[in-house]
């Protein structure tokens, strides 16, 4: 077929692990340290001279599970290719649970709805407005406890129509699903839908979807995301209000803007945390208020944008995230 005699645009540019560490007050113990590997905007990108240094870098980190969020393909500005994404697939897959959720550009792409099947035919869960229950024992805490994540699903907004009552009413289904689960996480690929999450009361959210705001300016942020326009208030990190913390990823790489400025393609490691932080304030000129970003060895990637600030005080019984380090990444347009 066509999309496997295209060759897969690439570059030399080596992604930037971005850690995270977030405090959830549901957290059980029995899962501190639980880590997740979040992956985003593909964009049918290959990195490095022989396609594969995405797949060497994320064989050498540790995670308990894998969530990609969306635009694996891309469906607009080149043909649809899904070897980067099927070869993601394969080097996560039987590392630990791999679940997957559709962007805009499975949608947008008449290749698109080939993606899902492909993924799960290797071994990567497809949610789709769907939960599961995700038992969990971690064996570093050995209590013997095991604890229930609800991992809920969903599709991108443009499934229903960029309705986002509609949205909004299957993921009150979906969450019907994993009612009895400690901790609720949920993989939704646009983070302009902040608000919704927070009223369905979920624990953590990762999105994409806006690429960083595509071109960084220093001391400001992302300059433009779709779905949000100039400035958008949710571009990349850590953004929390009341009990829900959402991580937004800078994603891997680029639709139909072709540069990446300031801004190097991204993966997330993401640490849960039974233990307060302490209650610092943010020291970091871009974190919102009520999210402790911390900075160790990086300058410009993974924080929060003071545009979205939050306007309820944060209290030690309220989620924090820490960015805890951003480490390796080009920093050239890409």
């Amino acid at each position: 077929m066509l999309f496997t005699l295209i060759p897969p645009t690439r570059t030399t540019v080596t992604p930037q692990v971005t850690r995270y560490r977030v405090y959830l007050p549901s957290l059980p113990r029995a899962v501190r340290g639980f880590t997740i590997l979040q992956i985003s905007d593909l964009h049918s990108q290959r990195f490095g001279p022989d396609g594969r240094a995405l797949l060497q870098l994320v064989g050498e980190l540790s995670f308990d599970l894998a969530a990609l969020t969306g635009d694996l393909v891309n469906g607009e500005s080149w043909e649809y290719y899904d070897l980067p994404a099927l070869e993601l697939a394969e080097a996560l897959v039987g590392r630990a649970p791999v679940y997957f959720v559709t962007g805009n550009h499975e949608w947008s792409s008449p290749d698109g709805e080939l993606l899902p099947p492909r993924l799960a035919e290797r071994g990567v869960r497809v949610l789709r407005n769907a939960a599961e229950l995700l038992p969990v024992r971690l064996p570093l805490n050995d209590d013997g406890a095991e604890v229930r994540l609800g991992i809920i699903g969903m599709d991108d907004i443009t499934y229903f129509d960029e309705n986002p009552a509609c949205f909004s009413a299957a993921l009150e289904r979906a969450l019907a699903e994993v009612a009895s689960a400690e901790v609720r996480i949920l993989l939704s690929h646009r983070p302009e839908l902040f608000a919704v999450y927070r009223r369905h009361q979920i624990d953590l959210a990762l999105s994409g979807h806006a690429h960083g705001g595509q071109i960084r300016l220093p001391r400001i942020g992302g300059l433009f995301a779709p779905g949000q326009g100039l400035l958008p208030p949710f571009d990349a990190g850590a953004f929390v209000e009341d009990d829900c913390c959402m991580i937004v990823s800078r994603g891997l790489g680029r639709s139909a803007f072709p540069w990446r400025i300031n801004n190097p393609p991204e993966i997330a490691l993401i640490e849960l945390s039974d233990e307060h932080p302490g209650g610092a304030q943010a020291n970091h000129a871009d974190a919102p208020a009520g999210a402790t970003a911390t900075h160790t060895d990086a300058t410009q990637a993974g924080e929060g944008s003071t545009r979205a600030q939050t306007s309820a005080a944060q209290t030690a019984a309220r989620a924090q995230a820490t960015l805890v380090s951003a480490q390796g990444g080009g920093r050239d347009a890409v």
